[in-house]
């Protein structure tokens, strides 16, 4: 009986799948090393879903710089000034009541005019921004709006 003094209850059976490709199979004798082993393939998996999952996020940040890139000056402006429009109003309102406690009685009717001026632009253009169609791809036909001539003739 040959005793093989680096046997570690372990053997290697391979095999070929149906596409030729050499399959191995650790037939385990030991307890112990099968629990080691199934630990050692659950780290290599963990391992694998966080290297996929980090690069399904590495895709999106670029998608998202690809889109920032694309932007044209008028979208930008339209998403800050969405993003930004409430708190300019809320500081234009404060320091409209700030200015009737400091200023003379005169003065105050000229502030209490610009701040509405510059409150009624941002509207304006947040309006103009909710309203507004957004424009058609590059190549594409541009639809005209529908026309009420004829409609009512008989």
């Amino acid at each position: 009986m040959d005793i093989d003094p680096f046997d570690d209850d372990e053997e290697t059976e391979m095999a070929n799948d149906s596409e030729g490709r050499p399959i191995v199979r650790h037939v385990v004798k030991d307890l112990a090393t099968a629990v080691k082993m199934k630990k050692v393939q659950a780290q290599a998996d963990s391992e694998a879903r966080k290297a996929e999952a980090k690069a399904r996020q590495m895709e999106a940040k670029l998608e998202i710089q690809k889109m920032k890139v694309n932007m044209n000056a008028r979208e930008a402006a339209s998403k800050h000034l969405a993003t930004f429009a409430g708190l300019y109003m809320t500081l234009m309102v404060l320091s409209f009541l700030v200015s009737v406690k400091y200023l003379d009685a005169d003065l105050i009717a000229v502030v209490a005019g610009l701040i509405t001026l510059v409150v009624t632009s941002i509207s304006a253009l947040l309006r103009s921004i909710v309203v507004e169609a957004p424009e058609p791809e590059h190549g594409a036909p541009r639809s005209k709006p529908p026309t009420t001539a004829g409609r009512f003739e008989e």
